[in-house]
């Protein structure tokens, strides 16, 4: 990786890296270059795909310390809240709240300089004045196709439309996940207010298009690196995976994902459409290939895709694999659930569930939120699984459900529906302290390890003995894969312990129904 090439082959390494899953390993062996030297690229990806964008010489080295990153931080996190509450930051607000940050963190000799508010504005792309323009803008509907105010929003919505393709219409939206959901919490006190139940949540961001096609999900855990990942690379989860203190989307975490997700729209010559809620960490980005079009206010619960099925399929396929795990654990006897559910399979989880999603139910959902669906083999409305069976659980697992957790599956699934996933109250005029801990700094372990497994009672069929049997394997091939690193096998392993678990929940609720006829 020599020469003038060498920016280019970076963005090549990234690139493939996002599309294949590659480990470190094999992209070493294909650019043939250390295995050392990949892994700081990708742990670079997003100064290198900055830097590239930006046309920054190819041969460029790291970018020289300025001094003042914390405060360049702050300053850019603030502009973002401000942005994303619509109001108007001019060059000298922005100049006068950097004297205000730069006097608490004692850095006495900053001056907020025009040179320094210029370099500023660059570095982000800042159009002054445009800010709280395009907010207003937004709000009469400028910038967008022409409509009349005294037109609904579905009938806006075709000509809106119009110039695109299903494959470039775009929902996405986000959802807390209660990823333990421990039994004593059934009908109990399940706010996420700082105490017990605050470590065992994860926001997660979906994102999907008219035709059926999932953009890879986004996840916010509370420790940056968990524990639990060991040898595994965040680079290598099969999702994107962030942490901070609250669990929450942060605006700087959504801005990064879609000025990537507009770099890959570019790269293969399209331009799309992405309609989303209006939220805090939702700034209203201006980008090249990616328009975003925000939901009217107090009406995205009829008219955002998501909430029509599409987040609520994920849950029920995630609870199915939940529950599955935890009726190997407790081999068919109701107790105590177990806290073994760790960050890391729920990631797995998670991905397997949203690629389980049928495409045809996103499509319908789409449908069912007022979006016209053009009757094309492009997209295919019905693949025989429709919202309404889609939200209804198999009756096996309805019964595992009631006698693992004393309640029924739409219940469970309900758990966290109004699990906040941003912060909604932050205080502009905090100090550095509050701001920096309202943006949710990466906490810095796990806060459970999750590593203790309920006992295993003796099993009541030479089938459930036979299936018994394999999990010490499957547990040691998780280790082997967790200690070398191993990602791309972990991720098959994770798949083979969701089915075996699967076959062991079919098992137990056989055994059930057979008892229950005697």
């Amino acid at each position: 990786m020599m020469g003038k090439e060498r920016g280019k082959q970076r963005v090549e390494v990234i690139g493939i890296h996002r599309a294949t899953r590659k480990s470190s390993r094999k992209l070493a062996a294909q650019f043939d270059c250390g295995k050392t030297q990949i892994e700081n690229i990708l742990k670079r990806r997003r100064e290198i795909l900055e830097e590239y964008e930006h046309r920054a010489p190819p041969g460029r080295k790291r970018k020289r310390a300025t001094g003042n990153e914390d405060l360049n931080q702050l300053c850019w996190e603030w502009f973002g809240e401000m942005t994303a509450r619509r109001v108007p930051v001019s060059g000298s607000m922005l100049q006068a709240e950097a004297r205000r940050l730069a006097a608490e963190l004692g850095h006495a000799d900053f001056k907020a300089s025009n040179g320094w508010l210029d370099s500023f504005r660059k570095r982000h792309g800042i159009a002054f004045g445009g800010a709280g323009a395009a907010a207003a803008a937004r709000e009469r509907g400028e910038g967008e196709p022409a409509r009349d105010p005294s037109q609904g929003w579905t009938d806006w919505l075709p000509a809106a439309l119009e110039s695109y393709s299903t494959r470039d219409i775009y929902s996405l939206g986000e959802a807390g996940l209660y990823y333990r959901a421990r039994q004593s919490g059934v009908g109990g006190d399940w706010e996420c207010g700082g105490g017990e139940r605050a470590g065992d949540r994860l926001t997660v961001m979906l994102c999907a298009s008219l035709a059926g096609d999932k953009e890879r999900p986004v996840v916010v855990g509370r420790s940056a690196e968990p524990r639990c990942f060991r040898n595994i690379g965040v680079g290598s989860l099969p999702v994107d995976y962030h942490g901070n203190r609250t669990s929450w989307l942060t605006s700087q975490v959504f801005e990064d994902y879609l000025r990537r997700f507009d770099r890959r729209l570019g790269g293969q010559s399209r331009q799309a459409l992405l309609f989303l809620r209006n939220a805090p960490s939702h700034p209203d980005l201006r980008l090249k290939n990616l328009k975003l079009v925000f939901f009217p206010p107090n009406a995205t619960s009829a008219l955002q895709p998501m909430d029509q099925g599409i987040i609520r399929s994920l849950k029920l396929r995630y609870r199915e694999k939940q529950l599955n795990r935890v009726a190997r654990e407790l081999d068919g006897e109701r107790s105590a659930v177990s806290k073994g559910t760790t960050v890391l399979e729920a990631v797995y989880w998670i991905s397997q569930s949203w690629a389980d999603v049928d495409p045809g139910l996103i499509t319908e959902c789409f449908s069912k939120a007022g979006f016209p669906v053009p009757d094309t083999s492009e997209v295919a409305l019905d693949h025989g699984v429709g919202v309404a069976s889609e939200h209804q659980a198999p009756v096996a697992l309805e019964d595992l459900c009631g006698r693992v957790f004393g309640c029924g599956v739409q219940e469970l699934v309900d758990l966290d529906k109004d699990l906040a996933t941003c912060n909604n109250n932050i205080d502009l005029d905090g100090t550095v302290s509050e701001l920096t801990r309202t943006q949710g700094q990466p906490h810095s372990e796990e806060e459970e390890s999750g590593s203790d497994r309920e006992s295993e009672h003796p099993p009541a069929t030479s089938q459930a003995a036979s299936l018994k049997a394999v999990w010490p394997h499957v547990e040691a091939l998780k280790d082997f894969c967790l200690t070398l690193g191993h990602a791309d096998v972990l991720e098959l392993m994770m798949r083979v312990e969701a089915k075996l678990c699967e076959k062991h929940g079919q098992n137990v609720a056989r055994e059930s129904a057979l008892v229950g006829k005697q």
